[in-house]
Order: C-alpha cells, then structure tokens, then sequence
C-alpha cells in the first residue's frame, strides 16, 4: 500500500504564509487535497508568526512560504523557526516559493536547512511532488542555536 504524503502528515496542519491573496488561496486550495489535514493561511510573515506561537502552534506540521513578503520576509521567517523561537517544533518541514533567481535565496535557505524552494508560479504537480518528498525523506536539522545569527547578508541587496 502506498502512504500518501497526507497520510505522512500524521494528522498535523500545513501553514501557508504569502502576503499576496491570490498566491496564498491558490496554493491552500493546491493543498486541500482529499484527505489532507487543516491548512491554515497567513497573510505576512507576522501573522505566520502569531499562529506559530500561538497555543496550538505545535500542530504544523509543514510551512510552506512566499519569500518575498512586506514586513518580514519568508527567510526571516524561517530563521525564526529554526532558531526555536516559536512553539512549532524548530525541525518543522519547510516549503519555500520564490519568484526570485538569484542565487543568494537559494545558499540563504540551504543555511537555514529549508527543505524544498520552488519557483513561483508553481503547478499542482510541483508542489504535490515537493510536498511527498519533503515529508518522506530523512534530513537533519542543526541545533536552534545556530540559527539565530545564521548570515542573511547575501540577500540584502535584493530587499532594498
């Protein structure tokens, strides 16, 4: 029998973070798939924040973010995370979308440990893929601590 990736989510919920209605609906419905659990929409990287700290933070399962975002951008994001400041688990799979090619997001995630960058826009197929890989395979994770001052500088010049 074949385990799909909701029946690899053990029940937990998916957060998905982009300040872009549009984007943020379209992938939440991508993702409310037959037998899929909760997904929860955040509509900046702040309010993404809030339901990660948030009592029942614990319960996400899978962070699947825009990377530009006003505020807050979806590396920070995940820097906190990582970092252990939320009350979802620092080790939480993480998804992220970019509509950006330079190559300081994709050596800024690898630091962050993120587990799977897509390009945006992202099909169905991608992202379903993404999502089963992302949940089924074994990775490692570092420690919250090094995290917290983990190097962002390379994306600078494409926030200013």
């Amino acid at each position: 029998m074949t385990i799909t990736w909701p029946e690899l989510l053990g029940g937990g919920a998916i957060l998905v973070a982009d300040d872009m209605t549009l984007s943020r609906s379209v992938i939440a419905r991508l993702l409310r798939v037959p037998g899929a659990p909760e997904v929860v929409e955040a509509g900046s990287a702040e309010s993404a924040l809030r339901q990660l700290n948030d009592p029942a933070g614990g319960r996400f399962r899978l962070l699947v973010s825009d990377f530009y975002m006003s505020g807050l951008n979806g590396l920070e994001l995940i820097r906190q995370v990582r970092a252990g400041t939320t009350r979802a688990p620092h080790d939480l799979r993480v998804i992220l979308l970019t509509g950006e090619t330079d190559m300081a997001v994709i050596e800024v995630a690898r630091r962050l440990d993120v587990d799977a960058v897509l390009p945006k826009p992202v099909t169905q197929a991608q992202l379903n893929q993404a999502v089963e890989q992302v949940l089924s395979r074994l990775r490692a994770v570092g420690e919250p601590l090094r995290y917290v001052d983990a190097d962002m500088t390379p994306l600078a010049p494409l926030l200013e």
